[in-house]
């Protein structure tokens, strides 16, 4: 999931569709939440897109 973030800025449903194929939602939701403390987001509004503030 972080390797998808740095290559590309994503929405939280772009991040959901790429993963949600192959993994229950409680496996996406934990690595996520483990990321989201260095995560920044884009003001585009409505899609927020998610991006790593170092």
């Amino acid at each position: 999931m972080e390797s998808l973030i740095q290559d590309k800025v994503c929405s939280w449903k772009e991040i959901l569709r790429h993963f949600s194929m192959v993994n229950p939602y409680p496996i996406i939701y934990k690595p996520f939440s483990d990321l989201r403390p260095r995560l920044g987001r884009k003001d585009d509004a409505p899609w927020y897109q998610y991006t790593f503030t170092d």
